[in-house]
């Protein structure tokens, strides 16, 4: 048999240039990068590149340590707009079109696609006004004058609907929302309105998250609207005439999201639908903004008051909200600085 090959052992630093050793000691910057500078020089055999090399990165360290030069955020800045879209700014454009380059100052864009796919559909998401309009609707409420309102007063003055099948511009079936971002996000939250139905004819929502690859990340369903009938105090699961349902979409760890759609899924082919209080970016809300759920409302108690007794408020961040009455008021009639003195 052949000798077996013994690999040669590689070479050591300086030993093609002992005379650089006690120079590269010497010469190389004490600090953070001396071990690698002594080490390249004896490997390299050059040694004004690595001091100087080395004398230039210690002087960058520098800077950042004394606070000259800002390291990047790894999170990502907020756009101008902030990503809170209520589309109060387009009061006044009842029944029109939202304009195509709506959303850009908060990184993002909406359009119709048809449902399930990516595709686009042949018309854009309506505005529509708070208020009882009896042509262009979003919803009817089945509570008098609560066409297109709802019983909290979360919807402002305007909000986001479908085009309505037999009434505006060109119709190809049910069509399904789409939000696209410019960039991507982790977290996005919304409301939808009026989900309630009949047996047969029933308002279910799927909101879904995608990646840039139209991967699904993730969705959420909301409550199947299976009934209708008037409910001015709180919604029930399968009835929220006239109640907005807040969705919250968060991307898996690692994942961020490009897009998110949200399609009927339930069985009546023309629903009603309110799209309003899309939160883009929720690194980007201040704290002070969170999250509640119609189906969780509680009366707040105030007895000193008769107006107020048995007012049926939100609970936000812990405190009472109650549309129309003043917060300060509620506090002193519960005798308290935060909360109510009682609450069911």
């Amino acid at each position: 048999e052949p000798p077996a090959v013994v690999p040669a052992e590689p070479p050591k630093p300086f030993d093609g240039c002992p005379e650089l050793e006690a120079q590269a000691t010497a010469q190389c910057p004490r600090g953070r990068f001396y071990d690698n500078c002594v080490t390249d020089v004896g490997v390299t055999c050059d040694l004004s590149k690595w001091v100087d090399e080395c004398k230039a990165a210690e002087d960058d360290f520098e800077d950042v340590d004394e606070g000259d030069v800002e390291l990047p955020d790894e999170t990502p800045e907020c756009p101008p707009g902030g990503g809170h879209v209520d589309f109060e700014d387009l009061v006044g454009m009842d029944n029109q079109e939202l304009p195509v380059d709506y959303g850009k100052n908060d990184g993002i864009s909406f359009a119709l696609v048809h449902t399930g796919t990516f595709d686009d559909y042949p018309n854009r998401p309506r505005l529509e006004a708070v208020g009882n309009d009896k042509v262009h609707t979003a919803f009817g409420g089945s509570c008098t004058g609560m066409n297109d309102r709802d019983h909290l007063g979360t919807l402002g003055d305007v909000f986001l609907r479908f085009p309505r099948q037999d009434l505006e511009g060109q119709y190809d079936g049910l069509p399904a929302l789409l939000v696209t971002y410019e960039g991507e996000t982790e977290e996005a939250s919304g409301m939808l309105y009026d989900i309630d139905g009949r047996t047969k004819a029933t308002e279910h929502f799927k909101v879904t998250a995608f990646d840039a690859h139209r991967t699904e990340l993730v969705s959420q369903l909301s409550p199947e609207g299976t009934i209708r009938f008037c409910t001015p105090n709180a919604p029930t699961p399968n009835n929220l005439d006239s109640w907005g349902w807040q969705f919250t979409i968060t991307a898996p760890e690692g994942a961020k999201i490009k897009y998110i759609r949200i399609d009927q899924v339930g069985t009546d082919p023309d629903p009603s639908f309110g799209f309003d209080n899309f939160v883009a970016y929720t690194r980007c809300v201040p704290e002070a903004v969170c999250d509640w759920d119609p189906l969780a409302q509680q009366r707040v108690i105030c007895p000193n008051i008769k107006s107020l007794f048995n007012t049926l408020c939100r609970i936000e961040c812990g405190q009472p909200v109650c549309p129309g009455l003043d917060e300060a008021a509620i506090r002193a009639a519960c005798q308290t600085d935060e909360a109510p003195a009682e609450a069911n």
